[in-house]
């Protein structure tokens, strides 16, 4: 018999996995302050290694704010998608996503923004075997802070709001005017915005591998894992350049 208590039903978690979405469209009415304690509280019991604990949360609820920190995101949108099209034309990003990021109607409208910050003095805990291996190190840490930022998202998704996950302000550009605008000291490190609201929208289905492509046991040669020509099949069924 189990000595570990079960909290919830493996359906129940399965079919949080699958509802957690990126919703790009909100709706401007406030959260209750509960519902953001709420999601703060789940995020810190979040798995860090050494027991770093490396977050700390910065909840913006300011209009001056949130329109400032959307324009500069915006900015940085927008010189990626240049950047993808340049790349490749046939796998830049699609219209319909591209307006979503950078016209009314989303992120930034969204009432409540969290960043998580990393604390990166916090790294003085882990042993010489990551002091001196510095992407050992790095990737020790973000983990942790992987951990947070996706516990943040399941317990929205609890709630009943939409979230979005914004990576540009991982951005240099961003991560140094977002900083300066909040009064963020240089060393902590910028990890992740989310955007939180009531939905406005539903999103589509999403493409999902299969997961018998993607299980493997024991020893595996090159030959059990997806071709190059499979990936870029991929990337396109995502990007809707071809039908999946």
């Amino acid at each position: 018999m189990s000595l570990w208590r079960v909290y919830m039903k493996y359906e129940d978690l399965l079919e949080l996995a699958k509802n957690r979405r990126s919703i790009r469209r909100f709706k401007p009415d406030p959260i209750p302050n509960e519902y953001i304690d709420k999601i703060i509280e789940v995020a810190h019991w979040a798995p860090s290694g050494f027991n770093q604990q490396p977050w700390e949360f910065v909840v913006i609820k300011k209009p001056e704010l949130k329109k400032q920190i959307s324009d500069y995101c915006k900015e940085q949108l927008l010189l990626g998608h240049k950047m993808n099209a340049a790349i490749d034309p046939t796998l830049k990003v699609p219209d319909s996503i591209h307006a979503m990021e950078t016209e009314g109607g989303n992120f930034s409208v969204a009432p409540v923004f969290i960043l998580l910050l990393g604390d990166h003095r916090s790294i003085q805990l882990m042993p010489s075997s990551h002091q001196y291996g510095t992407e050992y190190l790095n990737n020790t840490f973000n983990a942790g802070l992987t951990c947070s930022f996706l516990y943040m998202q399941l317990a929205a998704t609890t709630l009943g709001l939409a979230s979005q996950w914004l990576s540009a302000v991982q951005a240099p550009y961003v991560s140094f005017m977002v900083k300066e605008l909040l009064g963020i000291p240089k060393y902590l490190n910028i990890y992740d915005m989310m955007a939180l609201g009531f939905p406005a929208a539903q999103p589509k289905p999403r493409t999902i591998r299969n997961v018998d492509k993607m299980l493997h046991h024991d020893f595996c040669g090159p030959g059990a894992f997806r071709s190059d020509a499979d990936v870029l099949e991929y990337i396109q069924q995502t990007r809707g350049v071809v039908e999946p």
